[in-house]
């Protein structure tokens, strides 16, 4: 099964050959079943989320929460008997400043009692700017800039696409640089900060994964690896718990060249 959005004659000869390569690579792309491993126990299960009242999180015109509590069990010829419970609450804030601008900010956590919308609004608001803070006209052309840790998390949601499976655009890059030599990016599924689950949709544990090691492409996401989106290979494996460390000290340091 291979998707797109890109509709024209390349876009659809391009998906079509995709699905050709993953069905001619068979066994080797979505890989066996695993065989039965526990997963690490987490504490990433908040009962009292299965019965929230809409109303029970105070929110502006601009914002909108959500929330979801699961008991998984997943069983499979393989001798796999995994059971899980697991809940999480989404936070999402917009703002709007001067016509054409506007952002969208998002915190995740077990819980929604767990996430601050009036921090969250407050952070919204210092990004848009507004007075000293208001972002002027810039001439077309190309700039050397320094991203905010909320641009840095769009742009690892993207890179995880990039890391998910044998077919996807790395898996022909591993030893190779793709990133600057102080780059380290991991799947990192027992990292605090992240959202506490045990396996996959096949029953697999979540495992540590290093993807990007000092700038090179080291491994992707892929069957047995604690990563697939549905059994059977069926929607592929993305990594859900990325962790970028290394680069410069601060802001201020990595702020310093840039002229404007």
């Amino acid at each position: 099964l291979a998707t797109t959005t890109d509709v024209d004659e390349d876009g659809l000869v391009r998906v079509a050959t995709g699905a050709g390569r993953m069905a001619a690579r068979g066994q080797e792309a979505t890989g066996s079943l695993p065989e039965p491993v526990p997963g690490r126990p987490h504490d990433g299960y908040d009962p009292a989320v299965a019965g929230l009242d809409p109303a029970a999180v105070e929110l502006d015109e601009w914002s909108s929460w959500r929330a979801a509590a699961a008991r998984t069990a997943i069983a499979s010829t393989r001798g796999v008997r995994a059971y899980e419970e697991r809940s999480f609450g989404e936070l999402r804030v917009r703002r709007h400043g001067e016509p054409g601008r506007s952002l969208e900010l998002s915190a995740t956590a077990v819980s929604p009692a767990e996430l601050d919308t009036a921090a969250l609004g407050a952070e919204a608001d210092r990004l848009l700017g507004g007075g000293e803070d208001r972002v002027a006209g810039v001439d077309a052309g190309e700039y050397a800039v320094v991203l905010g840790h909320w641009a840095v998390a769009e742009v690892l949601r993207r890179v995880a696409l990039s890391f998910g499976g044998p077919w996807s655009p790395v898996a022909d890059r591993l030893g190779t640089r793709v990133a600057a030599s102080a780059v380290n990016l991991s799947e990192s599924p027992r990292f605090a900060a992240t959202l506490p689950r045990s396996y996959d949709a096949e029953g697999s544990p979540r495992q540590p994964l290093p993807l990007i090691q000092d700038g090179v492409a080291h491994r992707v996401a892929g069957a047995g690896t604690g990563h697939a989106l549905g059994p059977g290979g069926i929607g592929g494996c993305q990594p859900e718990h990325l962790v970028l460390v290394g680069g410069a000290g601060d802001v201020s340091e990595l702020a310093a060249p840039i002229e404007r």
